[in-house]
């Protein structure tokens, strides 16, 4: 029998995302401190263009505002 998936929130994948756009984040930094492998964060350094963040974080700002007043 294969253990389950992990499965995480949406808001918390937004908080990560939006951790990880701040300017020098350290993706080990947030992995560890959102206790996750640093690999399942490791893509939103390949979207460090300024571009796709604008619009990750807008986008996470747009479905979550309570989140989005908390990180300001």
């Amino acid at each position: 029998m294969q253990p389950q998936r992990r499965s995480y929130s949406r808001s918390f994948k937004a908080q990560v995302i939006q951790a990880c756009a701040q300017s020098g984040a350290s993706i080990a930094s947030i992995a560890l401190h959102h206790s996750l492998n640093a690999n399942l964060v490791h893509w939103t350094k390949q979207c460090n263009h300024p571009d796709v963040i604008t619009a990750m974080t807008s986008v996470a700002a747009r479905r979550w505002p309570a989140l989005a007043k908390s990180a300001a």
